[in-house]
């Protein structure tokens, strides 16, 4: 099993990691997004870990189920 597997794994099957995670996720997101500029154009790319891409796509996912 791949590292990226491997967490999302960890993410499903443990309710606790999933939740401090997602905060943290959260957080560093809103933190990149703070950082532009107000007047920056609606396409404008910003950077996010894997992680943090991980972690929000699997709570989409398991709330679309």
């Amino acid at each position: 099993m791949n590292p990226t597997s491997d967490f999302i794994t960890q993410l499903e099957e443990t309710p606790r990691l999933r939740s401090a995670a997602s905060l943290r996720s959260l957080s560093r997101i809103r933190e990149a997004l703070e950082a532009m500029p107000e007047q920056s154009a609606l396409d404008e790319p910003v950077c996010i870990s894997l992680q943090d891409a991980l972690v929000v796509m699997s709570q989409l996912m398991a709330r679309l189920r």
